[in-house]
C-alpha cells in the first residue's frame, strides 16, 4: 500500500497511474483546489473545493485515493461543507 505525505505525492502517483482527476482540464471545468495536507492512516484523504462559477460561493469536499488503482472516491458528500474547517473537523473525526 502507498503511504502519502503531500497532495503532490497523491497528484502524482493519480497521473501516474492514468487517472485523468487532477487534470488541468479537470480542475479548470470544476474550478477545483487542493486543500493542503494529507490525512488518514497513509495519507489517502484529501481535501478539495469546487464552485460552479464565480456567482457561486466554494464549496469543499473530503475525498480518498485507492492504491493501486488510483481511483478517487468521495467520502463526504459532494461540497457538503462550507468551510475547510468544517471539512478538517470531519477528517478528523473519522479519519484520524
Amino acid at each position: 500500500m502507498e503511504t502519502f505525505k503531500t497532495v503532490d505525492e497523491i497528484k502524482a502517483f493519480a497521473e501516474d497511474h492514468g487517472s485523468k482527476f487532477f487534470s488541468r482540464e479537470a480542475m479548470r471545468f470544476f474550478n477545483s483546489r487542493l486543500s493542503r495536507g494529507t490525512y488518514g492512516a497513509n495519507g489517502e484523504i484529501f481535501i478539495t473545493s469546487e464552485r460552479f462559477d464565480e456567482t457561486t460561493p466554494r464549496r469543499y469536499t473530503v475525498r480518498m485515493i485507492h492504491t493501486p488503482t488510483a481511483s478517487i472516491e468521495d467520502v463526504s458528500k459532494f461540497q457538503e461543507f462550507a468551510t475547510l474547517d468544517e471539512a478538517k473537523k470531519y477528517v478528523k473525526e473519522f479519519y484520524q
